[in-house]
């Protein structure tokens, strides 16, 4: 009678099959879920970037983007996409209320596959993160690519004390197309009231160019001229005389 065989062995497992097995031991669930909440937190402590992205790495200021309709329009963009990507980051690392029985195994499963299923969107939200980073990059470029706007004030006073022209021209480039442009002069009269003697207002073109000129025929003497030019309600020159 012929004994039984003896069981055969399997092939030792090689050094590579030994780093896949070691690698696989990470990604077992009590060690994916804290990855999950550390990539949500990653998210929310980077948001900044979007910001320096959006300044070029500090070449371009926000006056500058909000000159630029297509550069202020991704701007928009981008910090509207990052805080999107920041509310689903939080909601992945606010905990979760709930009673988990550590005897039963079916319950312990469960609430490692939902503590998994925020992963989702951890990785979502990283992918909004770099798309952020990204417009506002594009936006940081545009706008740094683009001419910067330029603003010129000019005063003048012409004729004689009694009788006199005080006029002032103001020109604008490379501003928002339709942006309201102010020019004004105040002067005190030999009593020291103030009083402005000069107004004039345009609008910058299609191009973003604009041109004001304004006048007044005094026949009373004024001191201390001060020319201001405010566009879009900001203002941006000034000149004085005596």
């Amino acid at each position: 009678m012929n004994a039984p065989a003896a069981p055969g062995r399997g092939r030792d497992p090689t050094d590579a099959t030994r780093r896949w097995q070691e690698a696989a031991k990470e990604l077992a669930p009590e060690k994916a879920a804290p990855r999950v909440a550390a990539h949500a937190k990653f998210v929310v402590t980077t948001v900044a970037l979007v910001g320096t992205a959006l300044s070029a790495v500090g070449l371009v200021s926000a006056d500058r983007i909000s000159h630029q309709d297509a550069a202020q329009a991704l701007a928009v963009s981008a910090a509207g996409v990052a805080l999107l990507a920041v509310v689903m980051a939080l909601y992945t690392v606010v905990p979760r209320l709930g009673r988990v029985n550590l005897d039963d195994l079916a319950t312990v499963r469960r609430w490692y596959e939902k503590e998994l299923r925020r992963g989702f969107w951890a990785a979502l939200a990283g992918w909004l993160l770099v798309l952020a980073v990204v417009l506002a990059g594009v936006a940081g470029v545009l706008a740094a690519l683009s001419s910067s706007p330029s603003y010129r004030l000019g005063l003048q006073d012409a004729g004689l004390a009694a009788k006199h022209t005080v006029s002032v021209k103001a020109s604008v480039q490379d501003v928002s197309p339709g942006t309201t442009v102010t020019v004004e002069v105040t002067a005190r009269d030999d009593s020291g009231a103030q009083a402005v003697i000069v107004r004039g207002t345009g609008m910058a073109d299609s191009s973003g160019n604009a041109t004001v000129d304004a006048s007044a025929a005094l026949e009373q003497p004024f001191h201390g001229y001060a020319a201001a030019l405010t566009v879009g309600g900001a203002s941006k020159a000034t000149a004085t005389l005596p």
